[in-house]
Parts: structure tokens; C-alpha cells; sequence
């Protein structure tokens, strides 16, 4: 076998176990999302005392910073990954099939991935204070009427 075919094989290896990295990470984020969300909908208590919405509104900008830094580091490798795949694909001495596979790869650099990550982030936290603030605005429209 080519030393092409060889870099391919290693690269494809290293691509597919940083995406399942990647797939993983985000699986935690959503779940953690998720938990935080339900139990604030969940508990009127909790829908209602300012100081514990800002603490898992800050736990949860925390998580989510250490969370994006993690993805980005495998999102980088991915994304390298693809790049030299694709450089990979222009090599005449692998198999013609072969080469438009590897040509195919694409991933979304990590800027775009933080974006993504940021806007998901921005919709926990406006989920976390959505409840509160319906709250404040019935009661100002409740005086209002009165």
C-alpha cells in the first residue's frame, strides 16, 4: 500500500474519533441544558428567587465556556483532519473511488462552530430568566389595570 493511502487511513481514524468526541460533548451540554431548563419550569420556587436564577445562570455560563473550549479543541483536529483529506483526494496514485470520498470531507471550522455554541448558550439563559420575567411583566400589567 501507498504511504498516501496509509495517511489516509490514519487521518479518516482521527476524524471519525474527534467527531464522536465532538458528537458526545454536545450530547452533555444538551443534556445538562435540558436538566437545568426542566427543573426551573418545574419548581415555582426556583422560577421566582432571583438569586438562584443568577447562580445557574453563572454555573451555567461556566459549564458552557469549559464545554465550547473542549469541543473546539477536537472541532480544530476535525476540522484539520478534512483539510488534509481533501489534499489527500488530489493524489493520482490512490484509487479513483477513493479519492472522491476523501475530496468530500468537510467540517465546520470552529468559529462557526462558536457561534453555534454561543447562540445555543444565549437561548439556556434567556429559557433560565424567560419564567421571572413574565412574572415581573404580569404583575406590572396587572397594577397597571388596577
Amino acid at each position: 500500500m501507498n504511504e498516501s493511502f496509509e495517511s489516509a487511513k490514519v487521518l479518516l481514524s482521527t476524524y471519525k474519533d474527534h467527531a464522536s468526541i465532538v458528537n458526545g460533548l454536545w450530547n452533555i451540554f444538551q443534556i445538562v441544558a435540558l436538566a437545568i431548563i426542566g427543573l426551573i419550569y418545574k419548581e415555582e420556587q426556583f422560577r421566582q428567587n432571583v438569586r438562584l436564577l443568577l447562580l445557574v445562570s453563572v454555573g451555567f455560563l461556566a459549564f458552557a465556556h469549559g464545554n465550547r473550549k473542549a469541543i473546539m479543541r477536537s472541532q480544530d483536529v476535525i476540522f484539520s483532519a478534512a483539510s488534509e483529506l481533501r489534499h489527500l483526494g488530489a493524489d493520482h496514485t490512490i484509487h479513483k473511488s477513493l479519492r472522491s470520498v476523501l475530496c468530500a470531507h468537510r467540517a465546520p471550522s470552529s468559529e462557526d462552530l462558536t457561534k453555534g455554541h454561543w447562540v445555543f448558550t444565549t437561548t439556556v439563559i434567556a429559557a433560565i430568566w424567560a419564567p421571572w420575567i413574565i412574572t415581573i411583566a404580569r404583575r406590572k400589567v396587572v397594577k397597571a389595570a388596577e
